[in-house]
């Protein structure tokens, strides 16, 4: 899915800072006007280029003292999204050979789960995680391009409604 760069809005996450819903994160405090102007992270951008990647594992610690995160269960995501991501790159730079990208996966200022709702990959659910019809356990990658790429308009709904399975599963 697509988006362009023009419709970044600050409420929410403001709101999020303000009511000190963001705990001892305050990494999230810092580079803020990089979050809303993606161009403070790359000048050229004109489109941002969101993707998936379920990390679902159906494995268990049973009765244990630990838990450890699904995600954590495999190779450093940072390291196996961003090989994937600039494979994709690779491949739009033959078809764009004047095209300028960069690629970020959870390393830099980027509004990732805004952009994957605003492109229509799912929702943001009560547990501050997006959702997806399949669930919530997605990496979430974005290539900034200088490519002027038509967006996506298949938001997808916002289906909590009463439901808050989401905030019983989540130990945060």
């Amino acid at each position: 899915a697509c988006t362009s760069i023009e419709k970044i809005t600050t409420n929410r996450f403001q709101k999020s800072i303000d009511n000190h819903i963001i705990a001892d994160m305050q990494f999230l405090n810092r580079n803020k006007e990089k979050r809303f102007n993606p161009q403070l992270l790359f000048e050229p951008v004109k489109s941002i280029i969101v993707v998936l990647a379920n990390y679902y594992q159906p494995y268990t610690f049973g009765e244990s003292s630990f838990q450890i995160a699904k995600y954590a269960l495999g190779k450093d995501y940072h390291i196996v999204i961003k090989d994937k991501l600039k494979e994709l790159q690779r491949y739009i730079e033959q078809l764009e050979p004047n095209s300028q990208n960069r690629c970020f996966c959870d390393t830099a200022p980027v509004m990732e789960k805004y952009l994957a709702s605003h492109c229509g990959l799912g929702w943001i659910g009560k547990n501050t995680l997006l959702i997806t019809k399949t669930g919530s356990y997605h990496f979430i990658g974005t290539i900034f391009t200088s490519l002027n790429l038509p967006t996506e308009q298949n938001k997808e709904n916002n289906s909590c409604s009463n439901c808050n399975l989401c905030e019983k599963a989540c130990p945060n």
